[in-house]
């Protein structure tokens, strides 16, 4: 299989308004499947397929800055302060997996990828004792939010493995 290399290079980016590259995403996913004889390599962030991530009315990139807990986009503030992030460029990601001779899977969301692997039956099951099934449905709902961490993206890649990996199974 020939290597397609990084696919997001700044030749290809839009001509108009603010977007992130990252050169060093493509060789450091090749780098991590290299390592995988037999398995998969999962990824959870933020992030977009290019096209999305590139789209026409997405002007101002995704760069956001937290700063004692709260986001905002001026990276010139509290330098040295705080957090910057951007999102991923998942086709990217994806690209190097297969380019690695690997399988790739998804994206999905964190949400859809939790509820497929049966994280609401670990709740349920805690049904005996309310303080810990509390506890574990704050969990989920904290982790499957679809306006928080249920928009984490999830992907793998795998080798010697046969058919889709736990969580990447069509919901029923």
């Amino acid at each position: 299989m020939e290597e397609r290399g990084p696919i997001a290079t700044i030749d290809d980016a839009p001509a108009e308004g603010r977007f992130e590259v990252n050169p060093a995403a493509y060789p450091a996913m090749a780098s991590l499947c290299a390592l995988v004889k037999r398995g998969a390599v999962l990824v959870f962030d933020y992030g977009y397929p290019q096209e999305e991530l590139w789209a026409p009315w997405r002007t101002q990139g995704t760069l956001l800055c937290f700063y004692r807990h709260t986001a905002h986009e001026n990276p010139y503030i509290h330098v040295g302060e705080q957090d910057l992030t951007a999102h991923v460029n998942l086709s990217e990601l994806l690209a190097a997996i297969e380019d690695a001779g690997m399988e790739a899977w998804g994206p999905v969301s964190q949400r859809e990828f939790l509820y497929s692997l049966g994280l609401p039956g670990l709740v349920e099951a805690a049904r005996g004792d309310l303080q810990e099934y509390f506890t574990r449905r704050r969990a989920l709902e904290q982790l499957t939010d679809g306006a928080g961490l249920g928009r984490i993206r999830v992907i793998a890649g795998t080798r010697g493995i046969d058919g889709a990996p736990p969580g990447f199974e069509p919901l029923p």
